[in-house]
């Protein structure tokens, strides 16, 4: 063994003589009893007095209020840059493509791409879906993502529907 090797191994066996030591032989019961009071007093002392001024302010009760209200039903998405209401249909200048032919014509519009390594996402009606995904409230999921389109179909038929993707000014509704 180097040197470097004698030193390491002894600090070991120091240190594991030591921990043994302080396991099988702990202080005294009456130097803890007596050290533990003055060390945690002024940290209980602190804690009071935030529960007090909690009490006395009404935080507690702003702060449930605010919780019992993020839990109903939003009726504006908080996250949107728009002042469109969650039940509200896209913007009248978005022109959405209506995808026929299928069943029922459903309005979709895709709208932007995102390649992340190997995955591809596509972002239909400001949410993003990869191949295979089942596109919200329809019958419709993603089979093929190209930069400039999207092609979505019906899993018991083999009809087709492109998206094209739509100019950024449309989007706008400029």
């Amino acid at each position: 063994m180097s040197k470097r090797e004698k030193i390491i191994v002894a600090v070991m066996i120091v240190t594991l003589l030591l921990g043994g030591y302080a396991l099988l032989y702990p202080r005294s019961s009456e130097n803890q009893a007596a050290s533990q009071p003055s060390a945690a007093a002024p940290a209980l002392d602190y804690a009071n007095q935030l529960i007090s001024k909690l009490d006395d302010e009404g935080d507690l009760s702003k702060a449930r209020y605010a919780i019992q209200l993020a839990e109903k039903k939003w009726v504006k998405d908080p996250f949107a840059d728009n002042d469109l209401l969650l039940s509200d249909s896209p913007a009248a200048g978005s022109n959405p493509q209506p995808a026929e032919g299928i069943g029922a014509p459903v309005e979709l519009s895709y709208t932007g791409y995102v390649a992340v390594g190997t995955m591809r996402l596509a972002i239909i009606n400001k949410m993003e879906y990869k191949i295979g995904d089942r596109i919200e409230q329809t019958a419709f999921y993603v089979r093929r993502i190209k930069a400039n389109q999207v092609e979505i179909g019906r899993q018991d038929t083999e009809d087709r529907v492109v998206l094209k993707l739509m100019e950024q000014d449309a989007i706008a509704g400029n």
